[in-house]
């Protein structure tokens, strides 16, 4: 997962879920590039996260859009502050999406729970 940015898109407000975000990011994924999306930094963050602020006068597409621009890793992982992990993730399904992703060139994918359990 080295080749893989993790991002949290957040805003100043939210800054008080910041050290659990990247605490438990941290705990599970220690060794990967994180990169924080704000429109500032109103408190002191972790020197391994890589802060990217936006206008918070544009709209939300184009803050993401900008702040894409400054992530060197052709694949990310996209969070806002709520989505912490809370259990260790199969990172062999990581991967495996990941090489999906690589090889049949798709430009993103959703990694969301719900709907039903069923088998396919």
């Amino acid at each position: 997962m080295k080749d893989v940015a993790f991002i949290c898109y957040s805003h100043s407000e939210y800054s008080d879920v910041w050290d659990l975000f990247f605490g438990q990011l941290n705990k599970y994924f220690p060794n990967v590039k994180k990169y924080l999306f704000t429109d500032k930094v109103n408190r002191e963050i972790l020197s391994d996260i890589n802060v990217v602020t936006y206008d918070d006068n544009l709209a939300y597409s184009k803050r993401v859009s900008h702040c894409l621009d400054f992530v060197k890793e052709d694949l990310c992982i996209f969070h806002h502050e709520d989505m912490v992990l809370l259990n260790h993730p199969q990172e062999d399904k990581l991967k495996e999406i990941c090489n999906f992703l690589r090889k049949y060139k798709i430009d993103f994918v959703k990694l969301l729970k719900g709907g039903h359990l069923i088998d396919i």
